[in-house]
């Protein structure tokens, strides 16, 4: 499991220290050490409001500490040898111009598939993209494809680097890739913005400011991380899988317009 501090990440493994498969997981966590990483996991866990006595199940013997910066720091790991199932959440999600964008999010992501393809026995690789990795004019809705025009029209850096992992991915030989692309992440449908509140300022902002910067009837697709983190683990449980790219996304049907998120925001807010 990488990206195990992210927001994404942690909510999939708040859900995965409460099964039995739990003690096989390895967490790719930056650390100095494995006690530091511990300590790491667990802080994220909290804010998932995840019971004292499941944050005594983190320990020290599943902690690899890495950076996708540095591969090579952590690639002859010999617990990385048993590995046969990967989530890779780990990336860059900044919307700025983060200078390391392109060194974790492609080159990194390559190189740790490859490190794990030349010792492990891999079953899967999940990948999570960004629904957003289409690009500006792609068609609407988006379909679940990778045949995306090599002139796609990008807003930020990120989802130009994440439709280039996926690219970097897809030619490595034998590597059993599946990718996730969730649309916009916001949120925890129990805890709401408690594990993080990234995102959720845009329509904190939009309410305050009594403005938008689109008609307020246009949809926009929304889930919650736990939605997400859910399907990804089905994934990851399931025998067999149909396809080798899977959107994570409300769809039509069950996207909000921005009218009707406000006047949820205000209803809350009382």
């Amino acid at each position: 499991m990488t990206g195990a501090t992210g927001f994404l990440g942690s909510a999939i493994v708040s859900r995965l220290i409460e099964t039995p498969r739990w003690d096989e997981v390895l967490l790719l966590v930056r650390a100095r050490n494995s006690t530091e990483g511990v300590a790491r996991v667990i802080e994220t866990l909290k804010r998932f409001e995840v019971p004292e006595a499941l944050l005594a199940r983190v320990q020290p013997s599943q902690i690899v500490c890495g950076d996708f910066l540095l591969v090579d720091a952590f690639a002859n790991d010999p617990r990385l040898g048993d590995v046969t199932e990967v989530v890779n959440c780990s990336a860059v999600t900044s919307f700025g111009r983060h200078p390391q964008i392109r060194k974790v999010n492609v080159e990194g992501t390559g190189a740790f598939a490859e490190a794990l393809m030349a010792k492990a026995k891999l079953r899967r690789f999940i990948h999570v993209g960004t629904a957003m990795s289409c690009g500006l004019n792609a068609v609407n809705p988006v379909i679940e494809s990778d045949a995306f025009p090599e002139n796609a029209e990008h807003a930020v850096s990120y989802t130009e680097s994440k439709l280039e992992s996926e690219r970097r991915l897809r030619r490595i030989p034998g590597l059993p890739l599946v990718v996730v692309r969730p649309s916009i992440i916001v949120g925890h449908s129990r805890l709401g913005c408690k594990p993080s509140s990234s995102i959720y300022w845009v329509f904190r902002m939009g309410f305050a400011l009594e403005r938008f910067l689109c008609d307020f009837d246009t949809q926009i697709d929304v889930v919650p991380v736990d939605y997400c983190a859910d399907i990804i683990l089905r994934m990851l449980d399931a025998t067999t899988l149909r396809e080798t790219l899977y959107h994570i996304s409300a769809g039509p049907e069950h996207s909000s317009t921005f009218r009707e998120i406000d006047r949820t925001i205000a209803a809350a807010l009382g």
